[in-house]
């Protein structure tokens, strides 16, 4: 299964989402027929985060709820907090954002990761979907500073988070009417995916 979603993942990032889409399905029917609750959390999780990538918002969130209630254990704090982000950024982008909904996912993944062994990576994926949330709440202040210190922390080693911030700098640029600002963050953005081969 977990085989089976990372290919999932690489197809999505070399551009083959319906591909990826359809082996997530296989993996979660195969999962359904074992009794391994982290094999079907991660086969849900995964299908969640494709679907979400690809904007079909609607079914992603309730793969990430699903994952979710499978996962629900102590011993797997950094899973949880990692699909907790997951769940509130999905949230953030539903139509009303559910942004206290996604506001409460996140308050409770900062403190599972905070009790797990978690990576950098963790957590400034969780990092900068509070800044997004801050940014969705109007503190465009407090979102500028966590998102910039998410691409302090991640600069060329974790170039697609990296992007992310970007993308999130240049939104708050906008939002504050800097129109030539949000620019250039955009441009810094597509030049990294460029150099990264995902442009």
């Amino acid at each position: 299964i977990r085989l089976s979603v990372t290919l999932a993942a690489a197809l999505f990032v070399g551009g083959r989402a319906e591909e990826a889409a359809e082996l997530c399905d296989r993996a979660i029917a195969e999962s359904e027929r074992l009794s391994s609750p982290g094999a079907r959390a991660s086969a849900y999780w995964n299908a969640s985060v494709i679907r979400a990538e690809s904007g079909d918002l609607a079914a992603a969130l309730p793969l990430a709820k699903r994952a979710l209630h499978l996962l629900e254990n102590p011993e797997r704090a950094r899973d949880l907090g990692r699909l907790r982000t997951q769940l509130g950024a999905i949230m953030l982008r539903t139509d009303p954002p559910r942004l206290a909904d996604a506001q409460e996912q996140l308050r409770l993944a900062d403190t599972e990761l905070d009790w797990s062994e978690a990576n950098p990576a963790d957590r400034a994926r969780n990092d900068l979907v509070n800044a997004q949330a801050l940014l969705m709440r109007g503190d465009t202040d407090n979102a500028h500073d966590r998102a910039v210190a998410v691409l302090e922390a991640c600069g060329d080693d974790l170039p697609l988070i990296s992007v992310d911030a970007l993308t999130v700098l240049g939104q708050i640029a906008w939002a504050a009417g800097e129109r030539e600002a949000a620019q250039g963050w955009y441009r810094r953005a597509i030049a990294m995916l460029t150099g990264y081969g995902a442009d």
